[in-house]
Formats: C-alpha cells, sequence, structure tokens
C-alpha cells in the first residue's frame, strides 16, 4: 500500500492547533471589544471541505468535515469534529473531541480525544493534554506545556511533548499574537526521536475578519509509504495560511491555503468552510 500513514493525522493535528489558536485570538479580540458576550452561551458550527494535490504519483487527498464549539460559560469550552478522509487509495472517519476550562484568572487546562473507523492514515487512538498559564498584568503572555499519545493501525506508537508561547497585542485596529513552540516525538518501535519547531502570527478584528500564517520545519519521526518501506527520521516544511471573513454578524466563510513538502514528495491544498456563530 502506498499511503504515508502518519501524516493524514500530523496534518489534522497540525490544523486543530491553528484552529484553536485563531479561535483564541478571535476570543481576545472579543473580549477587548464586547466582553458581555463571553456572559452567556455561545458557539460556533463550521462547514467545509478541502483537497490536496501530491506529487511523485500519489493520488490527491480529499476531507469533507463538520467542525463545532460550544461555550457553556466564559471559563469552559468544548470542540468536536467530523471528518470524512480519503487519500492515498486509502480512507476512513475520523472522530475528534476537545474540552478547555479555566481555572481562576491564569489557568488553563485543555484535553482532547481522537480515533478513526477506519483508513490506515487515520489514528487508532489519540489523546492530547495540556496545560497552559497566562502571565504579566494583563494576563497577555500565555506558555503552554502539552503531552500527546497516539497509538497507529499498524504497530507504531507515538509520545510526544510540547511547549509553546504566545503573546498577544494591539496592533493598531487589529488585535494580534505571535506564538512559537517546539515539540519533541518518540515512535516505537524503533525509539525514534524527531524535534519539529512552528511559529505563528495572527491578526483580527472582532466579527469582521482574521488572518493567520503559520510556519512549521523539523524533523518526522516516522512514515509509511510502502508495507517494507517506511521513511525514518526525516526533514520536512508546512506553510498554513488562514484567512476568515464575516459576512454578516453570526456567519461568514474561511480559506485556508496549505503547502507541504519532504524529500519525497510535496502537498498543496485549500480548505473552504462557511460558519455560524450563535
Amino acid at each position: 500500500m502506498n499511503s504515508p500513514s502518519k501524516q493524514c493525522w500530523r496534518r489534522c493535528a497540525a490544523l486543530m492547533l491553528a484552529t484553536l489558536s485563531l479561535r483564541s485570538m478571535c476570543a481576545f479580540a472579543e473580549q477587548q471589544e464586547e466582553p458581555a458576550l463571553q456572559l452567556k452561551m455561545s458557539g460556533t458550527v463550521e462547514l467545509g471541505g478541502a483537497s490536496y494535490t501530491l506529487t511523485d504519483g500519489y493520488p490527491s487527498r480529499n476531507r469533507a468535515f463538520v467542525r463545532a464549539e460550544i461555550k457553556p460559560s466564559s471559563d469552559q469550552r468544548w470542540t468536536a469534529e467530523i471528518a470524512n478522509i480519503q487519500e492515498f487509495g486509502d480512507g476512513g472517519t475520523l472522530l475528534v473531541v476537545g474540552y478547555e476550562k479555566t481555572f481562576g484568572p491564569n489557568w488553563v487546562v485543555q484535553a482532547g480525544a481522537a480515533t478513526s473507523d477506519a483508513g490506515v492514515t487515520l489514528p487508532r487512538l489519540r489523546f492530547d493534554l495540556a496545560l497552559g498559564r497566562k502571565w504579566l498584568e494583563n494576563a497577555n503572555l500565555v506558555t503552554t506545556l502539552g503531552i500527546s499519545y497516539i497509538q497507529a493501525k499498524d504497530v507504531h506508537s507515538d509520545q510526544a511533548i510540547q511547549f509553546s508561547t504566545a503573546y498577544y497585542f494591539d496592533a493598531g485596529t487589529y488585535a494580534a499574537s505571535v506564538e512559537g513552540g517546539v515539540r519533541n516525538n518518540l515512535s516505537n518501535p524503533g525509539s525514534v526521536s524527531a524535534d519539529s519547531y512552528f511559529f505563528a502570527l495572527t491578526l483580527a478584528r472582532a466579527k469582521e475578519r482574521s488572518f493567520s500564517v503559520r510556519l512549521g520545519t523539523g524533523q518526522e519521526a516516522y512514515q509509511l509509504v510502502t508495507d517494507n518501506a517506511p521513511l525514518v527520521n526525516f526533514p520536512s516544511d508546512t506553510i498554513l495560511f488562514t484567512w476568515r471573513e464575516w459576512l454578516s454578524h453570526n456567519q461568514g466563510l474561511q480559506l485556508r491555503v496549505d503547502a507541504y513538502r519532504n524529500p519525497f514528495y510535496r502537498s498543496t491544498g485549500v480548505e473552504a468552510s462557511w460558519f455560524w456563530d450563535f
């Protein structure tokens, strides 16, 4: 089978992290302009799809998804996603759920889990846990330490630890953030260790528009290209651009452009979605 079995959930994880970062930025902008919105239940429903073109003879990757977010109060948030993913002649349905809770003025805990019904490119199980701390007088510096466990559908499993720092500030008429992080991933069997890094910049104006660019580089521990020839400990780079535009006070469109490369193939794609805030 020609299927880089871990590239999909790595890409899905990056997209989820970028989504959480962008939503955190939008929430920060809303707090600056409309703090009363944080006192009642709110949320978002998002519908969309994506298509990616791959080089070196690999078939295109396609994805259709439904995402949802519910904030029952100002200090907690639930997220969920169901995605049908087709890639490398294989496919299945991915289910992701997450929860975020704020404790006091400075501490944030995030937890997530994922599973899938089919497709060797999708994780059998994934668990994430992160602890965030807000700093400075305005609580606009946030450090986060996270751990992950991923069980693939072959014999491989991964344990990862990630540290990131985000700084929120005003940039003229926009709220802005810069974020950077490092991740160490240990893949077994073989105890292959790989480090990767990311940097993100976001500009957001509440209920109008937001822009985000995320750059990633580093090593990947493992990727299955054929049954008998896994790629091990190789470099890769990615860039993700997100544009979110409100068409009215409670709905709009989001566009993402994504490019990925490693020494063996390249991938470029576009994701488009419609969202409704309530």
